[in-house]
């Protein structure tokens, strides 16, 4: 079957994302997104890694065209506080190592093993630049190459407001783009019957057909689990986190709170009620988070950590 027609059933970052790409690599395709208002998006803030440079290249955006729409602030590291033991810090940086002072990664460990008193933190130090920068919140495109072994592309990703980054993709490129963009409810999805998906049943715009469907629409799952059954593979007798809350709350001291710490999830959870527009994501293992004899002591709780 030769595939004109594409139905996106879902807003969202996941929905506009796959519509700009859509509208802008096949523009004689007839691309159509179906959200619902009456359906909200989990988007409070999304952190991102090095991947995205090859979304954003393919739709041909630059930093300064969307950043700013956006809230956006760029990442180059992953900062692990208090993941092992209290107190303790470690990088994973992105791009590649700088190896100029060292003959391979393992003089790093030599060292560690002539000093165990050497602090893991240096570790990223040591074999990567950016971490100098990443600790004075500063930031350079390197045109130069004045800073060693650092390639801003493939060593630069962004942390974003990710409900601005999905309506930046649909009022900037999938709708300029021809987008066909309906708001309404799925009320049921029909068949053929070999089980695909043959129509949308939709509440004010009769029936959609397609001869694509793509399911953006999150945990629902209105095609793949609900209609199509494809049954949901848990990694959780592997994974130690199996829960997330996402929040947003106004800054008192953001030289502080940008730091993670294992208090501050406590106070994100007990003051549930508090959220407005800090935008944090906790993750932890919620059957282990309050035990029987932590839940009798207010401030105390399981393992927690973020990244």
């Amino acid at each position: 079957m030769k595939i004109r027609n594409i139905c996106i059933v879902g807003g969202g970052s996941a929905g506009w994302m796959t519509a700009a790409t859509l509208t802008k690599m096949l523009p004689d395709m007839n691309v159509t997104l179906i959200e619902s208002k009456n359906i909200g998006t989990v988007g409070v803030g999304e952190s991102t890694l090095t991947y995205i440079n090859k979304f954003l290249k393919l739709l041909g955006l630059k930093d300064e065209d969307w950043m700013s729409y956006c809230n956006a602030t760029y990442k180059t590291s992953i900062k692990f506080t208090d993941f092992a033991d209290k107190g303790h810090i470690y990088h994973y940086p992105f791009g590649t190592r700088d190896f100029s002072d060292a003959g391979s990664i393992a003089d790093w460990y030599y060292w560690k093993l002539l000093d165990p008193k050497i602090d893991n933190y240096s570790f990223a130090e040591y074999y990567h630049p950016v971490i100098t920068m990443s600790d004075q919140n500063k930031m350079t495109s390197n045109e130069d190459g004045r800073v060693r072994a650092f390639d801003f592309p493939s060593a630069t990703a962004y942390h974003m407001d990710a409900t601005l980054f999905g309506q930046y993709l649909k009022e900037k490129i999938a709708l300029p783009n021809g987008l066909n963009y309906i708001t309404d409810d799925v009320v049921k999805v029909n068949q053929n019957e070999d089980g695909s998906v043959k129509s949308l049943s939709t509440k004010e715009n009769g029936e959609l057909e397609a001869d694509l469907y793509v399911d953006c629409s999150g945990f629902r799952a209105l095609l793949l689990s609900e209609t199509l059954k494809v049954p949901f593979i848990s990694f959780n007798d592997c994974l130690m986190n199996d829960k997330a809350i996402a929040t947003r709350l106004p800054y008192i001291n953001p030289d502080k709170e940008m730091e993670y710490t294992i208090e501050n999830a406590i106070v994100l959870v007990e003051n549930s009620n508090e959220f407005d527009n800090w935008l944090n994501e906790v993750v932890f293992d919620l059957d282990h988070f309050r035990s029987a004899e932590q839940a009798k002591t207010k401030g105390q709780a399981g393992p927690i950590s973020k990244s």
